[in-house]
């Protein structure tokens, strides 16, 4: 059950805090692959993610796979984490790659529509992003 809990979280937080408003939201996700360092898209969060997003628009950012590998409908591949943000409602790190800790919330403010950040892997600097003005939720951690 523990198991079935963390992989629905980024969905059922996103449910709760976006998804079941009223318009056409647009979700930011970087990372495809299954885990950093790596090209395999085999069990990936993000595929499970993007499974439940399929009425939705997505801006998708993964250093190494392809936005194409997604075969999400409604999908843009983004050159950039920054790029993948613009005119995002919210933003979720599916993969921990050490180049998004590098995101800047500051930047990403300037650029979002929405203030909702799902970081599962606390790849991203909770302050930081917190006192940029984002709703920043992290797995294990309370808003």
């Amino acid at each position: 059950m523990r198991r079935m809990s963390r992989r629905d979280w980024a969905i059922r937080t996103l449910q709760a805090e976006l998804l079941s408003k009223a318009g056409d939201q647009v979700i930011a996700v970087l990372g495809l692959a299954y885990k950093q360092d790596t090209h395999s898209i085999k069990n990936s969060p993000s595929l499970a993610l993007l499974g439940h997003l399929h009425q939705f628009r997505v801006r998708l950012f993964d250093p190494v796979v392809p936005a194409s590998s997604a075969g999400h409908p409604r999908s843009f591949g983004a050159g950039s984490e920054l790029e993948a943000c613009e005119g995002a409602d919210a933003l979720s790190v599916m993969t921990p790659w050490k180049q998004f800790s590098g995101l800047d919330a500051n930047r990403a403010a300037g650029c979002m529509r929405g203030r909702v950040v799902l970081d599962p892997y606390a790849v991203l600097d909770a302050k930081a992003w917190r006192t940029a003005g984002f709703n920043y939720h992290s797995l294990g951690v309370a808003a």
